[in-house]
């Protein structure tokens, strides 16, 4: 179980992370932008899919009146 600071109960950074996703690394990120009375509020940025799908089912069981938009986007667009 990978905590907060990115370091797993027995002290290996990352190694959760990767042990839970067996995914090669593609030219696609997932960015998740929140969305409240027409205006974008956050962006967050996630490696997978599945993580980003995650995360928007959390926030939208946290704040259920507050839109977030999920969407695919090149990494090169993201990261000089």
């Amino acid at each position: 179980m990978q905590q907060r600071n990115g370091h797993t109960k027995g002290g290996t950074p990352g190694a959760a992370r990767f042990a839970e996703e067996d995914q090669a690394m593609t030219n696609t990120m997932w960015r998740c932008v929140q969305w409240r009375a027409g205006q974008i509020l956050n962006k967050v940025f996630f490696n997978s899919k599945s993580e980003a799908e995650k995360f928007c089912a959390q926030m939208h069981r946290a704040e259920p009146d507050i839109f977030w938009r999920m969407e695919p986007v090149e990494a090169r667009l993201v990261w000089n």
